[in-house]
């Protein structure tokens, strides 16, 4: 057993046989999209009503990141990544990405480059839905 802890002391050569590396994500339609998102955002309601605003905005977190599992359409998979740029600023700076919808210090949100965004990601969406 001592063995299987040695690391081997040559390099990695070759590509991993397979025909992938990652699993491969089922795709899914928007109206799926949808149906899962109406189904899971009502229980944000309650947990703001009562005070509890971490616990209210973990509920779209989840929602995005379950569907991450899932090959979303393109226009979604947009609109994640604008939802993971807004709650993660720090981390998409030190990525190099330079937006500017939140200050980082006080996560104040930059409402006219927010709007500018959606406005892009709305003109994108005409017509891309039916995936």
């Amino acid at each position: 057993m001592k063995n299987f802890w040695i690391v081997q002391k040559k390099p990695f050569q070759g590509n991993v046989p397979g025909n992938a590396t990652f699993g491969i994500t089922s795709p899914v339609n928007h109206d799926k999209v949808i149906s899962f998102i109406d189904g899971e955002l009502p229980h944000m309601s309650w947990y703001r009503e009562h005070g509890h605003t971490k616990v209210a905005l973990a509920i779209p977190g989840y929602i995005v990141r379950y569907l991450f599992n899932y090959a979303v359409p393109m226009p979604v998979k947009e609109l994640f990544h604008l939802y993971f740029q807004l709650m993660e600023p720090v981390y998409f700076e030190n990525l190099g990405f330079r937006y500017n919808f939140a200050e980082t210090e006080r996560f104040k949100i930059n409402k006219k480059a927010l709007k500018k965004n959606l406005t892009a990601l709305k003109i994108s969406m005409s017509g891309n839905l039916t995936d």
